[in-house]
């Protein structure tokens, strides 16, 4: 009874308000995540890397998470299975790969994806569209 009195006694107005802060809380951590893997690769050194299998061969199928090999800084030979998932990338196709010049064993492929270029896009839109929702709400309330 409590519950049903709290329901109806909300203004529809404050739907989109509600729907504006919700997307703009989204965007924000979006945002954040995308804006942090940004930033924490912007000094690594860029080189290129081969497609492989998990073993390190290029035979068979490829799998779902890439796994590529690149050299690093010290000259060693490094592989890694990338934890985002990625198109089906043809063995033993050469891809460009980050390296972290203080731990040449951290890499990952230079691509906007991997690098949380998509983040911070999809959190730029969303806060965007958030704020106008928030702001159209808040002017409908006020202007009433």
């Amino acid at each position: 009874m409590i519950g049903e009195q709290a329901a109806s006694s909300l203004d529809p107005i404050f739907i989109p308000l509600i729907f504006g802060g919700g997307t703009c809380l989204l965007g924000l951590i979006f945002l954040t995540i995308g804006l942090l893997r940004t930033r924490m690769c912007r000094h690594w050194l860029p080189t290129t890397g081969l497609i492989v299998n998990r073993d390190g061969t290029i035979d068979g199928w490829p799998a779902n998470y890439p796994t590529f090999t690149w050299t690093g800084p010290d000259g060693r030979v490094y592989r890694k299975t990338s934890s985002v998932r990625g198109g089906l990338y043809r063995l033993g196709k050469e891809v460009p790969v980050l390296v972290d010049p203080q731990r040449p064993d951290r890499a990952m492929m230079d691509t906007f994806v991997q690098k949380g270029v998509i983040c911070t896009v999809i959190g730029a839109v969303a806060l965007g569209l958030g704020l106008i929702m928030a702001t159209f709400a808040v002017y409908f309330v006020i202007n009433r």
